[in-house]
């Protein structure tokens, strides 16, 4: 598995020993802060990381967000 370069102030962790499946946290915690939070991902796994092709059933148009402008409404970008 190919990962992308990350900023110096994160790191990758791994959920399995295999590394497989792996997630982004901060580099400044301590073993036992990290050990930690691995467990509480590891605990609540099966609700991180889906997508619309995980959940069959759902139409994708409910999930995605739009904005609705009228026709004469001229975009323009905030300063």
């Amino acid at each position: 598995m190919e990962l992308k370069p990350l900023p110096s102030h994160l790191k990758y962790a791994y959920f399995d020993a295999e590394q497989q499946l792996p997630v982004i946290i901060t580099n400044n915690l301590y073993c036992e802060q990290e050990d930690k939070l691995l467990q509480v991902l590891r605990l609540h796994k099966k609700a991180i990381g889906w997508n619309l092709s995980a959940l069959p059933g759902i139409n994708p148009s409910i999930c995605m967000h739009r904005i609705l402008m009228e026709d004469e409404a001229k975009p323009i970008r905030q300063q």
